[in-house]
């Protein structure tokens, strides 16, 4: 069964006129959006999505699926929802975007899961329209949060806030699985951190991402670690990497409150454009 739930208005966001036009109006076409990601990333976009899926598999050994509550932020298409969903699809599912139209495309790619023949025990999914850096949800109320593609489309204090309330609404010992653009040095652990960077440092150059070369160079590990997320696991495939995180269980343990610390610019001035 799939649900809509609207929130009340969230406080002022840090990027409603940048996002806006471009999350409701352009993009209403859910297929088309998936179409342009794939195309862009020469069709490995799925793919580097479903990197986080053996970081959830190893978690969910043992456990009950029909007692799992999971929260997807920034649903987008609900497209990495359904890949967790294909595999569990008993788990109790909350998809939250900002876009309406994105929420409603959401329910359209988990329809299937509504069908009794083929999924008998499927779990419920509600979808919720909401800021992420101020989620209706009350504190530790979910087992695991996925986010995919978001952080490198944010402006700093934005990932900050949302981190925080990543961090608030999992259960303590909960999993944040995390996939989003691969950042400065990622390459290294290919054998291509020379060419990686300066990939990184031409996208938002021909892409509309102001905020992608300052994600590119922040520690996310620092980040999400201010507020008791520790890192556990990591991998990068191709341009993207994908994290697993948990909650501490005991949130004292969290790290003193410093801004995110962001790591030194490599020197790329002598690689010119050919």
């Amino acid at each position: 069964m799939s649900t809509a739930t609207t929130s009340p208005p969230a406080s002022t966001s840090l990027f409603p006129p940048l996002f806006s036009p471009k999350r409701e109006t352009l993009y209403e076409d859910g297929v088309a959006v998936d179409f342009q990601v794939e195309t862009l990333f020469l069709g490995s976009a799925d793919t580097m999505r479903r990197q986080a899926l053996p970081f959830v598999s190893r978690w969910m050994e043992g456990r009950d699926p029909a007692d799992t509550k999971v929260l997807d932020v920034a649903s987008g298409t609900g497209r990495f929802l359904t890949f967790v969903r294909d595999n569990w699809p008993e788990l109790d599912c909350t998809a939250v975007e900002l876009s309406p139209h994105y929420l409603d495309a959401v329910r359209k790619s988990n329809e299937r899961f509504e069908d009794v023949a083929t999924y008998p025990r499927a779990g419920p999914l509600k979808r919720v329209e909401a800021n992420c850096e101020k989620m209706p949800f009350e504190d530790a109320s979910f087992d695991a949060v996925t986010n995919v593609y978001l952080f490198h489309e944010m402006p700093k204090e934005a990932r900050r806030n949302a981190a925080r309330e990543f961090a608030r609404v999992l259960k303590p010992g909960g999993k944040l699985f995390f996939v989003d653009s691969a950042q400065v040095g990622d390459g290294k652990a290919l054998g291509m951190e020379k060419a990686f960077d300066q990939a990184l440092e031409r996208f938002p150059q021909f892409n509309h991402e102001p905020y992608y070369r300052d994600y590119s160079l922040t520690n996310l590990e620092e980040l999400f670690g201010e507020f008791g997320l520790v890192l556990e696991e990591s991998t990068v495939a191709w341009v993207s990497k994908a994290w697993c995180f948990t909650k501490r269980e005991d949130p004292s343990e969290a790290v003193e409150e410093v801004e995110p610390v962001v790591v030194e610019a490599p020197d790329l001035s002598g690689a010119g454009a050919r």
